[in-house]
């Protein structure tokens, strides 16, 4: 068996007294673990209106923008859990569908308006590919109502089109559309 030195046994500690000294004066481990939350916007403040993206405690969902996140952010929020806290209203917002969302969404009985669905400022990497206010849903929407116009002018262009799904494997539960 081979014998550790007294320098080897010093460097070590001195090593790890230096790690736990900048762990302190960074803010301590909390620093590092809020660091890992995708909704963290950087200034341990949270992009939405609370909530962790679990089941038990879905991010909540207030404004627009908030909502746009599911679609700006997708391959960091596609499966995780939200739910709305508000009706909202997208009329002022050129939409661009969530492109896969695998995970769950809870309307809570409130109404998403103002959705313009292949309008003539669709954006057009938008063609060829399903659109709504999904494009793909795989996992569970529910207890939610969303009103649309869809501009259609040549339904090739699209491989599916809906109001809340262009392309649907997942679970609507409770759920209307109007347009």
């Amino acid at each position: 068996m081979k014998k550790i030195s007294i320098f080897t046994k010093r460097a070590v500690l001195l090593l790890v007294m230096v790690l736990c000294l900048s762990i302190f004066l960074r803010g301590g481990l909390s620093t590092y673990v809020n660091a890992a939350s995708p909704a963290d916007n950087g200034r341990g403040e949270t992009e939405f209106a609370g909530g962790t993206g679990v089941e038990a405690d879905p991010y909540q969902i207030a404004t627009a923008e908030q909502l746009s996140l599911l679609s700006s952010k997708n391959e960091t929020y596609m499966d995780k859990c939200f739910v709305l806290k508000n009706d909202i209203d997208l009329a002022q917002t050129t939409w661009t569908p969530v492109t896969s969302f695998t995970g769950i969404l809870d309307g809570s009985n409130h109404k998403i308006t103002g959705l313009k669905i292949g309008s003539s400022d669709a954006h057009a990497e938008m063609k060829n590919k399903p659109t709504g206010l999904f494009g793909s849903v795989s996992g569970t929407i529910r207890n939610l109502t969303v009103s649309a116009e869809i501009y259609v002018s040549d339904e090739s262009t699209y491989t599916g089109i809906g109001i809340l799904a262009g392309n649907l494997f997942g679970v609507l539960d409770n759920c209307r559309t109007e347009g």
